[in-house]
Parts: C-alpha cells; sequence; structure tokens
C-alpha cells in the first residue's frame, strides 16, 4: 500500500518569473529556439517531442568564446580547479581533451546533443574537435544546461528568477488557465452582485458602491463563493474542475517538493481521447522524469507519474484535446511524498457510495437525478513490525488529511485500487513475530 501526502497550495497570486538575458530552448516542433528576455520557457524532447517542462536554470557561463561550430584545437581558460564542468555539442565529431574525450552520434541538429562532466585539472584546458561539432557548450556544473551561442567572447545566460522565492509551502508558479471574473482591486467600486477573483477565490459584492473593501476580511460587503476555476484542481473536491478553451490545453507548473505525482478526473467535454504529458525535474541536479498518456475513454481519466524515490521540486503538466471541438476538464491534481506502508493482501474490497438520487410514486414511475458518488477501499496490509511505530505515526498525521491510497500499481486495478480521500478506520493486528495486519477503511472523495 502506497500512500501519497499532498504538498499543499494555498490561495494566492502566482509569483513572477524574470530573467535579464535571453535563452534557448527546444520548441513542440523540435528546434531551436530563442526565447526574449523575461519569457518562460518550456522546452521539448527534440527526438521524441515530448515535453519536458518549464526550464528554471540556474546562471551559466559559456566559455567557449566561438561555440556555432568548434574545429581544431581551442584553449579555455577562466576554470577553476578541481571544480567539475559539463561539456556538451551536438553533431557526429569528436572533442578530445587531457583525461578524455566525448564523441558524437549520428543524427541532424539538434536532435543529438551529446554531455559529460569534466573536472579541471587547472585554471584552462585545451579541447581539441574533428568532425562535425556544433552549439559546442562548456560551463561550471555536473548536467548541461541550454545552449547559450557565443560569438568572440564568453557569454552568460542569467538565471531564471521567481519571486517571490520558494520558502516552505507549495504554488503554482505557471498557469493558462483563466478565471471569468477580473482581480479584485482597491481602486475600483463594485456594483451590488458583481464578481471578483481574490487570492484564488471568488467573491460576490453583497452591497454597491463597494470600495476598498478586502473580500477576506470586510464581510459584510463580501460573501466567499468558493474556489475559482485556477485552484479547483486542488482543493478537497473532485466535484469541481479547471478547464481551458475549446480545443486548447491546460498547463500548470508546480514547484515545492514531492516524489509522486497524480492527476484525477480527466475528460473532454465530448469524452473524445485526451493527451496528459507530466514533466517533474530537479532544477538543481538536472534530473528529469517525463510521462506521455493518452485517455481514450471516459472511463479512464487518471494518469500517475512516479519519480522512482527521487525528490524534484518542479512539476509541469499539460492536457491537450485530440479534437478542436473539445474543452478539456481537470478534477484533481495531487503531488507530494509516497510511503510504502507495506504489502496490500488478497481479500480487498472496492465499491462506491452513490448519493444519486432514485424515487418511485404510487403508480411505479422511477424517477432519477444523478449525483455524484464517492469510492470505497477496505484493505488489510501486512507490515514489517520493524517499520510498525512508522507506519503508525503516518497515520495519526494524515487522520484529517486527503491523501491518496494505492493499494496496487498493476495498471489492471488502477481504478478500483487506488482512492483519493482518506481512512475512516484503521485498527493494527499484531499477529505474527515479525510482521502485523494493518485494517483500512479508505473513503473516497465526492
Amino acid at each position: 500500500m502506497l500512500v501519497v501526502e499532498p504538498n499543499a497550495v494555498p490561495y494566492n497570486d502566482p509569483p513572477t518569473i524574470t530573467r535579464s538575458t535571453t535563452a534557448t530552448y527546444i520548441n513542440s516542433s523540435g528546434s531551436m529556439v530563442t526565447a526574449a528576455i523575461n519569457e518562460v520557457r518550456f522546452t521539448y524532447n527534440p527526438v521524441t517531442l515530448d515535453y519536458e517542462g518549464m526550464l528554471l536554470e540556474p546562471a551559466r557561463t559559456n566559455r567557449f568564446t566561438s561555440s556555432a561550430s568548434l574545429s581544431g584545437t581551442v584553449s579555455v581558460s577562466g576554470l577553476v580547479t578541481g571544480e567539475t564542468y559539463t561539456l556538451s555539442f551536438y553533431g557526429s565529431g569528436t572533442v578530445t581533451y587531457t583525461g578524455g574525450s566525448l564523441v558524437g552520434v549520428a543524427g541532424t541538429f539538434p536532435a543529438n546533443r551529446v554531455s559529460k562532466t569534466v573536472v579541471a585539472t587547472g585554471t584552462s584546458m585545451t579541447f581539441t574537435a574533428s568532425g562535425t561539432v556544433s552549439s559546442a557548450q562548456i560551463e561550471l556544473g555536473t548536467w548541461a544546461s541550454s545552449y547559450i551561442a557565443t560569438s568572440g567572447a564568453v557569454v552568460t545566460r542569467a538565471a531564471d528568477v521567481v519571486s517571490p522565492a520558494y520558502t516552505t509551502e507549495s504554488r503554482i508558479l505557471y498557469t493558462n488557465v483563466t478565471e471569468a471574473a477580473a482581480t479584485w482591486s482597491s481602486a475600483t467600486t463594485y456594483a451590488i452582485n458583481e464578481y471578483v477573483m481574490y487570492k484564488g477565490r471568488a467573491y460576490q459584492s453583497l452591497q454597491a458602491a463597494n470600495t476598498n473593501n478586502n473580500p477576506i476580511t470586510a464581510t459584510t460587503w463580501w460573501k466567499d463563493i468558493g474556489v475559482g476555476r485556477v485552484y479547483s484542481p486542488f482543493d478537497s473536491s473532485s466535484s469541481t474542475s479547471a478547464y481551458g478553451s475549446l480545443g486548447g490545453s491546460i498547463s500548470y507548473v508546480i514547484d515545492g517538493n514531492f516524489d509522486y505525482v497524480a492527476l484525477f478526473n480527466i475528460i473532454a467535454n465530448s469524452f473524445n481521447s485526451v493527451i496528459v504529458e507530466i514533466a517533474a525535474r530537479h532544477t538543481t541536479n538536472g534530473t528529469l522524469y517525463t510521462t506521455k498518456t493518452t485517455l481514450t475513454s471516459r472511463k479512464d481519466t487518471q494518469v500517475f507519474l512516479s519519480t522512482l524515490g527521487n525528490i524534484c521540486n518542479l512539476v509541469s503538466f499539460k492536457i491537450t484535446p485530440t479534437s478542436g471541438v473539445d474543452i478539456v476538464f481537470l478534477g484533481t491534481a495531487v503531488f507530494g511524498g509516497s510511503t510504502d506502508i507495506g504489502a496490500t493482501q488478497y481479500g480487498a474490497t472496492a465499491g462506491i457510495v452513490d448519493y444519486s438520487k432514485k424515487e418511485t410514486d404510487a403508480f411505479g414511475n422511477t424517477t432519477f437525478v444523478q449525483r455524484a458518488f464517492s469510492k470505497r477501499l477496505s484493505a488489510k496490509v501486512l507490515v514489517d513490525n520493524t517499520n510498525l511505530n512508522t507506519v503508525q505515526q503516518l497515520l495519526y498525521s494524515v487522520r484529517a488529511k486527503p491523501s491518496i491510497w494505492i493499494a496496487s500499481e498493476d495498471p489492471a486495478f488502477k481504478d478500483t485500487m487506488v482512492v483519493y480521500g482518506f481512512y475512516r478506520d484503521f485498527s493494527t493486528d499484531i499477529a505474527y513475530p515479525s510482521h502485523s495486519i494493518c485494517n483500512l477503511e479508505i473513503e473516497g472523495l465526492v
């Protein structure tokens, strides 16, 4: 049984992302292009064209002074003895240096970038290029960042700066989902019944001539209507949804610390297929995990990305309809830390509680009002006694906290054995000298 504790996403305005220089990225067609100053970059794999999410990179300097095409012997200065640098280039050529070499691969630009770390043995190094070596880069760091073009001098690409900086809470860095109402302004006078957005929630004006009254604190002036469209995937309800424009995708970028990502209740309004792309990365060590899934029916509405136990701090996901006449909806987005509490035993049961209304009158006529339902899961989990205290403490901590409960990661049981909700009850039977049985009753959210 895998338990995923979601990171909280507080209702707030997204931060700003700036960069004081231009920068490159791979567009959805697989071509390298240049982003303007302060332009947010979404990059793709140049070979597969898979979505790789937002680039948030530190400042890097390319110390090759003429990087477009490298040939012959090139001396690079300004290095720090003992520091690790990353050499990268495109092409099928070879770059040799003291202590090693990097060999390219056959193919066409930009589908064949290769990279290798190099430890500086002094303040300068000599590189010898042969064959086709294009867009060459030598930069301080243990992984290759986006290409920095140079022509006659070294060039530094400035860092992508998020303001305010990350503290302890996760947050939405970017989304293309828009709200129906305008953001509240203290300088605007609102009429009675007029709607505004403020820190992720919608408010309705209760009075006329409503000026400079904060929607959160001025409760006689404003009525809290509920979470807005942008934040609806991150509330505790599966019945609210974010959605995009006709034929358009919806995108989110979230920062935080997590090793599991899950998206639930993804549909298109005409129930055509939907493409879901998730990219999770660590912005300080360059690791990247991606998945691309096509949901082909209304019954298949869940996508998961396990980052294999590695912690990432940036997740980008994009949901695109395959038909230009569809609008895509996302009900729930969950990302957080996962804990394996033990092996789910055979005999687990799953079902639903249906809140629909069914009435039969005196003449035998039955009417139906379809309403929401919530999932149920009952499972026994075999827990190693050496891990029992840790499991108990985890269950205490999530006792009133919606979490993902994954009784089986077998795709055949994705719908029945995965519940986003909370436990109604649990008990532990210390049944064996080395193992105990934890009995869990999980109730899904509506």
